[in-house]
């Protein structure tokens, strides 16, 4: 990876999954990271409280379209935290993309939804932010497949699961410059056939590089960030 590039990281996975405890240390060194969530409380607090949500969550959508702006113009390392239910975000990370950016997502899962709604729960009771039933069970779903969808479009991708809480993480699956270099031969029943799908599709794209490449390529075994 040519050390001179900015980097987009984005730090996905469903509700409660610690994205906004992890996100920072997964950043490269100076990023810029954007929490909705953060943001989202602090234009709520500015307004009435009888605005409609969907005027926060445009306004959250303006100050978010300046961060990126900014980030570019400047060629800064930017974080985004997303749970991925939104497919939307292919945009943005496209133009990215287009500005020189080298693009890595992180991901991580927990073993079933229902954990994900016991975090939201117990991050509630110490005073966190609410999410509905309905929203984390779509958000756990759709990110998973996005996720997948979307795979091939990152230069680097790692899934984690973070199932067993705070400072225990489990690499699934890690991904350099679109080659394997890291698969878990123990993974959790509910995410295996995601990340199973996304290493074969990495393993076509290698396949059809050495075929048209005789040159032995090179192996660096750590996700670079």
């Amino acid at each position: 990876m040519p050390k001179g590039n900015p980097q987009l990281t984005i730090v996905g996975g469903p509700n409660g999954a610690g994205k906004s405890t992890y996100s920072r240390d997964l950043s490269p060194k100076g990023a810029v990271v954007f929490d909705a969530d953060i943001i989202t409380a602090r234009v709520a607090a500015r307004l009435p409280q009888d605005v409609p949500v969907e005027s926060i969550h445009f306004a959250v959508q303006s100050i978010f379209l300046d961060f990126v702006e900014e980030a570019i113009k400047k060629k800064q390392n930017f974080t985004i935290e997303t749970n991925f239910r939104d497919n939307q975000l292919m945009d943005t990370i496209s133009r990215f993309k287009q500005n020189g950016y080298d693009t890595s997502i992180i991901y991580m899962t927990l073993n079933d939804v229902e954990l994900s709604i016991d975090r939201v729960k117990l991050r509630v009771s110490t005073g966190g932010h609410f999410v509905d039933e309905a929203s984390i069970r779509y958000n756990y779903e759709e990110g998973l497949k996005n996720l997948e969808y979307f795979s091939g479009r990152f230069d680097n991708l790692e899934i984690i699961d973070v199932s067993k809480g705070p400072g225990e993480l489990k690499s699934l699956l890690k991904i350099k410059q679109q080659r394997i270099i890291y698969l878990n031969d123990d993974l959790p029943s509910a995410v295996e056939e995601t990340v199973l799908n996304i290493a074969n599709r990495f393993n076509d794209i290698s396949r059809r590089e050495e075929n048209d490449n005789d040159e032995e390529q090179g192996w660096d075994y750590s996700l670079g960030r």
